[in-house]
Formats: structure tokens, C-alpha cells, sequence
């Protein structure tokens, strides 16, 4: 399992800038729970380099990100974050075949634009449903690839439909 985290938090969880997301990660990893981590992470947000973000939460997220030793990916444009990406995926299979690649969330590096939403559908989403479609971020050029592709976004409404939460 490759795990590249978004730092960045969104309007729900991870939102306190000294128990981020990796933080947690760390602790349950830690704690036997998870038996994997983040090998590398990105600011997230706006550009992928959280450009919609303060100078201070900024560095909040840099300071994470160092905290918990995993590869910073801050590459000056999106399409070159993609790219760091995809070598970062690449080296940590060994030449081995990626399965599946799974989205949690509505990250910029990961969807591409907001208007991709439409092309991606909760759930498995095949790569011959995907393949077609010219859009650009990650789950896209997984598809093209030939890698099936899970997109979790919308967690809450998912775990209420599959009658997880009320």
C-alpha cells in the first residue's frame, strides 16, 4: 500500500495544526491499528501547495509534514505535483502492478478540476468508464493506466447509506 497524504485539511477532521491528520496516522501506526503510513505528503489546497491558505498555516503544514518524516511533495506547479506524484507511486511499487487506486476526499492533485466531479461517481469507478474521459489529475491517469480506481468523497454521506452512521 502507497499512501500519499493532502496536509491541507478540509472542513471537516484534522483541523487542529498540532494533531494533523499525519499525527494521527503516526499514533495508530503506533498503536498496531494501521500497519501502514503516509510515505509522502503535499500541502494540499488551492494548487496543491495550499496557495489558499495563510504564510502561518503554511508553515503549520510544512512543520507536519517534517514531524512525521514523510517526503514532501511541494513541486512549483500542479502538473509537476501530479508528476512527483506519480514517481512517488512508481518507486514504492517496485515495478510491481498498482491494483487499485483509492481517493478519499476532493483533492486538486488527485480529481483535477471540480468540474471532474461529474466523471466520478462514489464508489468503483472502472478504468474503461474513466479512460475516456480527457480529464487530468491522478484518478485519471491511474484509469488510463488501466488501474480500477475507488473514489471516496462525501464520507459522511456514504457511511449513512451504508447504514454505518445515522
Amino acid at each position: 500500500m502507497i499512501i500519499i497524504n493532502s496536509v491541507g485539511p478540509s472542513n471537516w477532521g484534522a483541523t487542529d495544526p498540532e494533531f494533523a491528520w499525519l499525527d494521527m496516522e503516526k499514533l495508530l501506526y503506533e498503536k498496531g491499528i494501521f500497519h501502514h503510513r503516509s510515505v509522502a505528503a503535499s500541502a494540499g489546497g488551492s494548487k496543491d501547495v495550499a496557495a489558499n491558505i495563510s504564510s502561518e498555516g503554511r508553515m503549520l503544514i510544512e512543520q507536519a509534514i517534517a514531524r512525521n518524516n514523510v517526503a514532501f511533495i511541494n513541486e512549483p506547479t500542479l502538473e509537476a505535483s501530479r508528476s512527483k506524484r506519480m514517481e512517488v507511486y512508481e518507486e514504492w511499487s517496485n515495478g510491481s502492478p498498482i491494483a487499485a487506486y483509492v481517493n478519499v476526499g476532493g483533492g486538486v492533485a488527485s480529481m483535477g478540476p471540480l468540474s471532474n466531479r461529474t466523471f466520478l461517481l462514489p464508489g468503483l469507478n472502472t478504468a474503461e468508464e474513466l479512460r475516456n474521459k480527457p480529464a487530468n489529475g491522478i484518478i485519471f491517469t491511474m484509469a488510463h493506466a488501466g488501474v480500477q480506481v475507488i473514489h471516496l468523497l462525501n464520507v459522511r454521506e456514504l457511511a449513512r447509506e451504508y447504514g454505518l452512521v445515522n
